[in-house]
């Protein structure tokens, strides 16, 4: 059983990693370890200082607060422990870590709404993303074979999801090729026809709009008559 100080430790440590999961999850996913950008000049102090400073963000409202707590507790409870102690020790990454949960929820709740399959799926990545950091953070404190082997399912688990999310994307490429390789089809077998039929519509437009214009212009002259005639009247 972990002593209360172990247990603070193994969130900090989950903590770093949940602020580096974009690397995690490339590492993770693709296989591909962070590129080495090749070596610069060393910028000035104030460049620095311009660079480090993060871009403000909107903070969050209660109800946005409350949301994606209850998306984490509701879907992954582990991650309610970091986020506690984010919040307590480091306010600035609890509201960084809020700005991810609520994009991530509302990415997840529009793939719902498109595709009730796929939402399964990117949830359980977004879980088994949550997974590998905490197992990455245990792993920190504590370099064992257990852990690396429940790191390694779990890597593999992701590796299937992204296969069957790209299965999902292959299908649907096809099926829109199909609708573009249809239309074309019909495009090229119906082109003379095409031809007449916009320039018909072309010639209609401008034929409206010039008897528009010439309607116009006599109700134009009418009320000119019209007006003249009165102040001739009114003179005499």
């Amino acid at each position: 059983m972990p002593t209360h100080l172990s247990r603070r430790r193994l969130i900090s440590s989950f903590a770093v990693a949940f602020a580096l999961s974009t690397l995690l999850a490339a590492v993770a996913v693709r296989g591909e370890p962070p590129r080495q950008s090749t070596p610069r000049s060393r910028p000035s102090s104030e460049s620095r200082r311009t660079k480090q400073r993060p871009a403000a963000k909107t903070p969050l409202s209660a109800e946005q607060e409350q949301a994606a707590l209850q998306f984490v507790e509701k879907h992954y409870e582990p991650l309610m422990g970091v986020l506690v102690y984010l919040k307590e020790n480091q306010p600035r990454q609890y509201a960084r870590a809020l700005h991810d949960l609520q994009r991530t929820r509302q990415r997840l709740e529009q793939i719902q709404q498109r595709s009730p399959r796929r939402y399964r799926l990117e949830l359980e990545a977004w879980k088994l993303k949550s997974e590998i950091q905490l197992l990455s953070a245990q792993l920190v404190m504590s370099d064992s074979a257990d852990i690396r082997r429940r790191l390694e399912e779990a890597v593999a688990r992701q590796i299937d999801l992204r296969v069957e999310l790209m299965k999902i994307d292959r299908r649907q490429a096809a099926q829109k090729l199909q609708r573009i390789d249809a239309a074309l089809e019909r495009l090229q077998s119906n082109r003379d026809q095409e031809v007449q039929r916009l320039t018909r519509q072309l010639v209609q437009k401008v034929e409206r709009l010039r008897h528009a214009g010439t309607g116009k212009k006599r109700a134009r002259s009418t009320r000119d008559k019209r007006t003249n005639a009165r102040r001739v009247k009114e003179r005499d």
